[in-house]
């Protein structure tokens, strides 16, 4: 459990906590092509514009499963692909999404179902969930979560 505490400079609330149902990492589009909309628009973007919004939408898994088979994926490549797609549509609000961009360790809150974005513009996502508040790249004491290289 987490515990958040905004900077008052006052004596502190009771705290609001929240404890995520599971964590999962995502890219921002293939290279990062998608982390300045991602971050400037508190979105969690998402891929596969071959594969129909209400299909997943509709938890017709058996549809997409056939429909990532068809655009010539290896087996395991048509497995992952189902798992993805089931998280991004299934995970509740409560899951926390992870990332790293922009030289910071990146997390948010999904806040609602996943969005279509019709048609998807070249190169970009194929759908997206809005966030609570945005992407946050600070710890909950406000001190930023820097990537530091190993070398």
């Amino acid at each position: 459990m987490i515990d958040l505490r905004p900077e008052t400079g006052q004596a502190e609330p009771p705290a609001r906590t929240f404890a995520p149902s599971v964590v999962r990492y995502i890219k921002l589009g293939r290279g990062g092509q998608w982390t300045d909309q991602a971050l400037d628009q508190g979105i969690i973007p998402f891929g596969y514009p071959k594969i129909e919004h209400p299909v997943c939408i509709k938890g017709d898994w058996i549809q997409a499963r056939q429909q990532l088979a068809l655009m010539g994926r290896t087996p395991g490549g048509v497995s992952n692909g189902l798992r993805e797609l089931q998280e991004f549509y299934e995970l509740p609000n409560d899951a926390l999404w992870v990332t790293c961009a922009r030289g910071h360790f990146w997390w948010a809150f999904a806040d609602g179902g996943v969005v279509e974005i019709e048609p998807p513009l070249p190169g970009g996502p194929a759908r997206h969930r809005p966030t609570r508040a945005g992407w946050s790249n600070t710890d909950l004491n406000g001190e930023p979560l820097t990537v530091r290289s190993l070398s």
